[in-house]
């Protein structure tokens, strides 16, 4: 069976569409599985190269969740000193 006729979208997305569906997942804390399915469906074949994929794709998940952090530190300032004790 062809992979390539399960998911027929891979080819059309490239890297670009990759980073921006990872990043994007990536942002919604806990729930990172939409980027390791289009990962997952690119890396089958030679279309793409497999060593460019991971780098871009580790690279758009850490940038999101530097945000996803960045956002939870700063936010304690919102917090009173008495709700912090």
């Amino acid at each position: 069976m062809d992979f390539a006729a399960i998911f027929p979208f891979a080819p059309e997305i490239g890297y670009i569409g990759l980073v921006l569906v990872n990043f994007f997942g990536s942002l919604i804390p806990f729930i990172p599985l939409p980027g390791f399915i289009f990962l997952a469906s690119m890396s089958v074949g030679n279309q793409f190269d497999l060593h460019v994929l991971a780098i871009l794709s580790a690279l758009a998940a850490t940038a999101a969740k530097q945000i996803i952090f960045y956002v939870s530190y700063q936010g304690r300032r919102i917090i009173s000193e008495k709700t912090r004790k």
